[in-house]
């Protein structure tokens, strides 16, 4: 084994529990609460918090649990909780080294969160399918997917999710040699996993910051915190987490034993010798492939059986190092197969054509909302002009109707000047030309000597007054006229204005 061991932390977060418990003891409580439970979307997330206790150390059960949450989420058509089962299996298939039955599981959690926009859902989906890439070999696309996990995740301002992703990202600064950053990066993850009081999180960190040190040849310091490590893990019940700082701690011995030069303190975990480093080192091997094995956990148990062959290769036992380096050699080729790297292309083909078909439905979407943008834009400009002509149309006809009205307000003021004019002519007639013949008809006829009609002046007096009655008859016709007329213009007048109106 020519590099120690990398600790990649899964991020599987439980629904209820997380916090309090962790580990088989999380497990214990939750499968005490499971038979009281009804069939609906509570049940569902224990099944879920159970699942993914179990895969720390019993992939299998986690497995199982997390099937259990797909199918009664499936007749509960509740979508977030079908993503959650398949996420859940998936990073249990990963525990296993089953890596195209783990990305085939995610990606369809991921799809399922995508379309119902769950981001932490999302956030999650994606840090576990970087590790899965990470656990390949396959740094680019695992970072990649880190980056992605990490922007969803301070949008959510989700400290946890930042440390996990912190914690992974480390790993790739580990691996291009850039240790300053890399350990700058650790201590901030531990930093927040200790405020959040995460466990898991912190033995994963303190793991990962003994293997910077280790590089750096600081070999106290990594014992030190792969010990603190190894010693939280257990408490926790956490096999897979236990068997890595097992390995580390064995890889970490091993290498001790090849340093002539190294000065060991009284007080070190570093015991004196080569013989005694290298037997530490066989011991935690041995104890890391035994973990492993209860767990299926083979992606690193072939790495503790290479291990332990170069170990044996240091110590001179050169059978036990061929059994070790076989044991290696054939758990490599069983999760390294022609056809396993097949299904994985397989499966990020069939992913890359969702994505594009997503591509293409968000174009159709694009299209038929500019569609519906420009067929609103076209209705509100008909709109506005017909509201336009509706509004010029009133005015026109009220602007006209006013213009009517003036005119007939100036006939109106015309025909009562008129009226006032015909009026006082009338006014004057009576008072004079009419009060004259009458008073002088009047006077006449007093003078009418009744006694003695044959009186000569009698006939004198009547011609007078006939004289005198044919005048106030003309009078009083050109009056009666003038009234007439009076009255004509006056219904003309009306007729105009009913007409107008």
């Amino acid at each position: 084994m020519k590099k120690i061991l990398l600790l990649v932390y899964f991020t599987i977060p439980t629904m209820l529990f997380a916090q309090k418990k962790q580990g088989q003891q999380l497990v214990d409580s939750l499968l005490k609460v499971l038979p009281t439970l009804q069939s609906d979307t509570i049940k569902v997330k224990v099944l879920y918090d159970i699942s993914s206790g179990y895969r720390a150390f019993n992939a299998s059960e986690g497995i199982k649990y997390a099937q259990q949450a797909l199918e009664l989420s499936s007749d509960l058509d509740w979508q977030k909780g079908k993503a959650m089962s398949y996420g859940a299996i998936g990073s249990n298939y990963t525990g296993k080294s089953d890596y195209p039955k783990a990305l085939e599981n995610l990606f369809k959690a991921l799809s399922i969160n995508e379309s119902i926009n769950n981001t932490k859902g999302q956030a999650v989906n994606l840090l576990n399918i970087g590790v899965v890439y990470m656990k390949k070999g396959d740094q680019q696309t695992a970072l990649s997917y880190y980056y992605k996990s990490k922007t969803l995740y301070e949008q959510l301002r989700d400290n946890n999710g930042i440390s996990f992703n912190l914690n992974n990202i480390s790993i790739i600064y580990q691996e291009q040699k850039n240790y300053t950053k890399a350990l700058e990066c650790y201590k901030l993850a531990l930093n927040i996993a200790s405020n959040e009081n995460n466990k898991t999180q912190i033995s994963t960190t303190l793991g990962n910051i003994g293997v910077v040190y280790f590089f750096q040849k600081e070999y106290d310091k990594a014992l030190a915190a792969h010990f603190a490590a190894l010693k939280i893990s257990e408490e926790l019940g956490n096999k897979g987490l236990s068997a890595d700082n097992m390995g580390n701690i064995g890889v970490s011995y091993r290498n001790i034993a090849g340093e002539s030069t190294l000065y060991v303190k009284g007080d070190s975990l570093i015991p004196k010798g080569k013989q005694a480093n290298l037997q530490l080192s066989v011991e935690y091997f041995t104890r890391a492939i035994k973990q492993g094995r209860e767990i299926g956990y083979l992606d690193a148990i072939q790495e503790f059986y290479s291990g332990l062959s170069e170990t044996y290769m240091l110590m001179g036992e050169k059978d036990k190092a061929l059994e070790s380096y076989k044991e290696y050699v054939a758990i490599k080729d069983s999760t390294g197969s022609a056809d396993i790297r097949l299904k994985i292309a397989n499966l990020e083909a069939t992913r890359a054509m969702e994505l594009k078909d997503k591509e293409l439905e968000i174009e159709k979407l694009k299209v038929a909302n500019t569609r519906k943008e420009r067929v609103l834009y076209i209705s509100g400009l008909l709109l506005l002009l017909a509201t336009v002509a509706i509004v010029f149309r009133k005015f026109y006809f009220q602007r006209r109707s006013n213009r009517v009205l003036s005119i007939e307000k100036r006939k109106y003021l015309q025909h009562i000047k008129v009226q006032e004019d015909v009026l006082k002519n009338i006014t004057h007639v009576q008072s004079h030309d009419l009060r004259g013949p009458v008073s002088t008809i009047l006077g006449l006829a007093k003078l009418y000597d009744q006694e003695h009609p044959d009186d000569p002046d009698n006939n004198t007096i009547i011609n007078d007054i006939i004289d005198v009655s044919v005048k106030l008859d003309k009078q009083i016709t050109s009056l009666i006229k003038k009234e007439n007329k009076l009255a004509a213009d006056s219904k003309d007048m009306n007729n105009d204005s009913h007409t107008n109106f």
